[in-house]
């Protein structure tokens, strides 16, 4: 899959990720079943998308 060079740290909208990011965690839901809650934006609590 391809990649994204946009930041993401500190993002808190899953609309806010790059569309290749996205892309990418829509096929993980997808190949495994389950939807993806959490997104882990950088190394804070606070740097968390919350689907």
């Amino acid at each position: 899959m391809p990649g994204w060079q946009t930041e993401t740290v500190g993002l808190t909208r899953f609309e806010s990720l790059a569309a290749s990011g996205k892309d990418y965690l829509i096929f993980i839901e997808d190949f495994v079943g389950i939807p993806i809650t959490f997104i882990g934006t950088g190394p804070g609590r606070s740097q968390l998308i919350v689907r």
